[in-house]
């Protein structure tokens, strides 16, 4: 599951109060971050209170957006996450793992590729699935 924004409105002075597909709610003030090329047009208050909602994020009519990530981690929250967001969250650290434990084992299927032995010496061995054991 993906964060997404799912309502915005514009409160004044740079101020966006946005809901998230995670239940949550808030607050971004964004007057800080509209420099470069794409968001300083924004500074203009008459453009930024322009701004609409997409199929995941809020933009305006320059083109100019934030993630929704970004988004979610300036928002000061007036409600909080619901289970949906501790799910993102497990979600995204379990890929991460994932990521990490299979990145350790194609280092290791090359090592053996190579003809050479793990950490420490020894040579690799599978577990009962066939998998590599790394340690």
């Amino acid at each position: 599951m993906f964060l997404h924004v799912t309502a915005v409105e514009y409160l004044g002075d740079y101020k966006l109060k946005l809901q998230f597909n995670n239940g949550a709610e808030g607050v971004v003030d964004l007057e800080s971050e509209l420099y470069g090329e794409v968001f300083e047009p924004l500074r203009d208050e008459g453009l930024f209170k322009q701004v609409f909602l997409t199929s995941r994020t809020v933009e305006w009519p320059n083109g100019a957006d934030f993630a929704p990530e970004f988004l979610f981690e300036s928002a000061e929250l007036t409600v909080a996450p619901t289970q949906a967001q501790t799910q993102i969250r497990a979600e995204d650290m379990l890929r991460e793992a994932t990521y990490a434990r299979n990145r350790e084992k194609l280092i290791t299927l090359a090592d053996v590729v190579r003809g050479e032995t793990a950490a420490g010496g020894a040579q690799p061995a599978f577990d009962e699935r066939g998998e590599f054991k790394t340690k």
